[in-house]
């Protein structure tokens, strides 16, 4: 039974780990934008959180994990090969002309569908940890699941800075 959770727990710290990584480099990228940027990405895990639960209708839809997963790599990679008109240089002037570019606009949209499928991933996956746990061991495994995290996200910081140091980590 314990190893059944592994996965979900995995799963989980990936969400989390994946998330602060695009955080990160959007940080890096678009700086005073940022927070807009960010808010754009949680009002997109808020709508996959509802949506999981409208497409579930109140019961757990495992299946709902993959097309999370698959489509949070396909729209951090769209992120990772936008052209470099979607640069940003900083400062409030700059916002403004953020939104004149075509492939701004896919920025906006890929963060939104970023955090779509994060809903879909999340949701069910704690589900899965809620419902396999008793009660008394469910803080266990919670508390696991946010040891994963917190080992694993220094590790993919470190990866990204010096993949970031070598190589153009987004293309934006």
């Amino acid at each position: 039974a314990h190893r059944a959770l592994l996965f979900p727990l995995i799963g989980l710290a990936w969400f989390w780990i994946s998330n602060a990584l695009v955080l990160i480099q959007l940080s890096r990228t678009f700086g005073p934008a940022f927070g807009g940027l960010a808010a754009l990405l949680f009002v997109g895990v808020v709508a996959g959180l509802v949506l999981s639960e409208r497409i579930s209708d109140g019961f757990a839809e495992f299946g709902l994990v993959p097309v999370g997963a698959i489509g949070q790599v396909v729209f951090v990679l769209d992120l990772a090969f936008l052209s470099p008109e979607s640069q940003f240089a900083g400062g409030v002037a700059e916002i403004a002309k953020l939104f004149e570019t075509m492939s701004s606009w896919r920025v906006f949209f890929d963060l939104f569908a970023l955090g779509v499928c994060g809903g879909f991933l999340l949701l069910p996956l704690y589900v899965q940890v809620q419902t396999r746990t008793k009660v008394l061991g469910r803080g266990r495994f919670v508390s696991l699941g946010v040891l994963l995290c917190a080992v694993a996200l220094p590790i993919a910081g470190a990866v990204a800075l010096a993949l970031s140091r070598s190589v153009a980590v987004f293309a934006i």
